[in-house]
């Protein structure tokens, strides 16, 4: 716990009244966001307080505003928040749980993948979002051909040879995209549903950090529960079983085959990198060293899905 109080928590002070924070946990200090838990003078409760840099596209308070509050989706509760053109703060309930990149196991994946079945089934909700929220929130297929030329022109003169293989792609990405987007509905995305963003509070998965969300038709989420599940030994199979049983419980279907999780792979790793490239080097230091595996990664699924 640390002495020293963040100059911005001021900014929030009158939501807190009567109450006054007595104790300031930093629970990650990047430069475009920090999170503390905070520890109130009334009886030791605690509250998370998250501060953000808007970059581009919508801030973590809009995707909260307009897409998770009108689309009833299981997340944190905020309690009070503050926006500005160069900051917002959100103060949030602490949850208090576990996350499964600190305590995995296969049920808690099983309930990860269950759990997303039910974000998937917003896709029946989205006309609860504003036309012009849903506009400022999805994410298009311009805008990931956009995000596709961005990776090639700007990834490095040390990684030529891979961008040069995915820039004779762009066209066939093009058409995979068509399809997608002709296919599957629009719903919401986590957009960084890994083990660290997901908390076991009681039995129950809550996704937390909804700062990259979007509305989306593709397959992104399941793609990096599956991976994260690599490590613990789940089949991509069981994974995918459960997630289809979710849905099952919503009265859906979903067809999962290798071609949408290719695309939901491909569209997440290249939007990714994409933000990574213009300001995730600045914010995030060593995600320089992510670089490399994420245009791998692009390369081995693109050639993966050949022709559309």
């Amino acid at each position: 716990m640390t002495d020293s109080f963040p100059d911005w928590l001021e900014l929030i002070a009158d939501s807190l009244k009567p109450a006054k924070v007595v104790g300031v946990d930093p629970l990650r200090e990047w430069s475009l966001s920090q999170v503390f838990r905070l520890t109130l003078d009334d009886e030791g409760r605690t509250l998370i307080a998250k501060r953000g840099i808007p970059t581009k596209g919508p801030t973590e308070l809009e995707i909260y505003q307009e897409c998770l509050i009108p689309l009833a989706i299981d997340a944190p509760t905020v309690f009070a928040s503050y926006a500005s053109d160069s900051e917002y703060i959100l103060l949030m309930e602490d949850l208090r749980g576990t996350d499964l990149e600190q305590q995995p196991s296969k049920s808690t994946f099983l309930d990860a993948a269950r759990k997303l079945a039910d974000i998937r089934a917003s896709a029946d909700r989205i006309g609860k979002i504003r036309d012009s929220d849903l506009q400022r929130h999805l994410l298009t297929k311009n805008q990931l051909l956009l995000d596709f030329d961005y990776v090639t022109e700007h990834a490095g003169s040390e990684h030529r040879e891979m961008v040069h293989a995915l820039g004779e792609h762009i066209n066939s990405f093009s058409r995979h995209l068509d399809r997608l987007y002709q296919e599957l509905p629009l719903t919401l995305n986590h957009n960084d549903y890994h083990a660290k963003n997901l908390l076991n509070v009681s039995g129950r998965i809550v996704p937390v950090d909804w700062a990259n969300a979007r509305i989306s038709p593709h397959l992104g989420d399941l793609y990096c529960l599956i991976n994260e599940g690599k490590d613990q030994y789940i089949s991509r199979e069981t994974l995918i079983g459960a997630y289809r049983s979710g849905l099952k419980d919503q009265g859906l279907q979903e067809e999962v085959t290798d071609w949408h999780l290719g695309m939901g792979g491909l569209c997440w790793n290249v939007h990714c990198l994409q933000w990574i490239l213009e300001f995730g080097l600045d914010a995030i230091p060593i995600s320089k060293t992510w670089v490399p595996d994420f245009l791998t990664e692009i390369c081995v699924i693109i050639s993966r899905l050949g022709r559309p």
